[in-house]
């Protein structure tokens, strides 16, 4: 046989060419398909699973927080709670730091508030439970408080938000100093411990006792009208 001869497939003794591309599959693009990998916001579903135990904690009290629990409130698998948080102490925090965070961020876009003695108010009214949302917030940190002695990085963050709290409101107060709004008079860090201390009163009375809100606005703005002016001390009358 020549060298250089060409066999057709038949000469081999092979299927006809016909037969052969009637046996091959027909191209697809399905056979091209890349499997993309899928992107997980790991940011935002930390934030998912911290609002479900910001909920829980509220709507539940500490004792329904559980992984599972967690898991299925945030629709992920406990593998993936787990993945995220090695127990329940790391999850409260998440939620409690996040609880604080957006107490900061709303009391953040009030400060600034003229004249000064109305951003005292509005203050006030951010954390107060007024509504649903600032409600669960109380209800929560009052679950969260309780678990203060039993997680000393819990009681580090709770002391942190205590701290700035008192840093808004002596900030706040010596802005109302400056104009005119509150009395000059004032010791402004004595000041800033009790708006602490009755904002976190009243908050407590108003969900665990059920005060009526408006009854938390009248026990504030008779607080507030003693910033204003000078307090008035009736001696009576033999």
């Amino acid at each position: 046989m020549p060298h250089g001869t060409h066999l057709s497939s038949n000469q081999h003794g092979d299927r006809p060419a016909a037969q052969d591309a009637a046996v091959r599959p027909p191209f697809s693009s399905q056979h091209c398909e890349v499997q993309v990998p899928k992107i997980v916001d790991h940011q935002k579903r930390r934030a998912r699973v911290a609002e479900v135990v910001w909920r829980m904690v509220g709507e539940q009290g500490l004792d329904a927080v559980t992984m599972l629990s967690v898991a299925r409130g945030s629709g992920l698998s406990a593998g993936t709670i787990q993945h995220y948080f090695a127990n329940k102490s790391e999850l409260v925090r998440l939620a409690m730091s996040q609880t604080f965070e957006r107490t900061d961020t709303r009391l953040e876009g009030i400060a600034n508030t003229s004249p000064a003695i109305d951003a005292v108010r509005e203050m006030a009214y951010a954390i107060l439970p007024m509504d649903d949302e600032r409600r669960n917030d109380v209800s929560a940190w009052l679950g969260f408080v309780g678990r203060l002695g039993a997680d000393p990085a819990l009681l580090e963050m709770y002391q942190a938000y205590y701290a700035r709290a008192r840093e808004r409101w002596c900030a706040v107060l010596r802005e109302g100093v400056t104009d005119g709004s509150v009395r000059p008079d004032i010791d402004i860090a004595a000041e800033a411990d009790v708006l602490v201390g009755l904002t976190d009163g009243l908050a407590m009375q108003a969900v665990m006792e059920g005060l009526p809100v408006e009854r938390v606005e009248q026990a504030f703005e008779a607080y507030l009208s003693t910033l204003r002016e000078e307090p008035t001390v009736s001696i009576p009358v033999p």
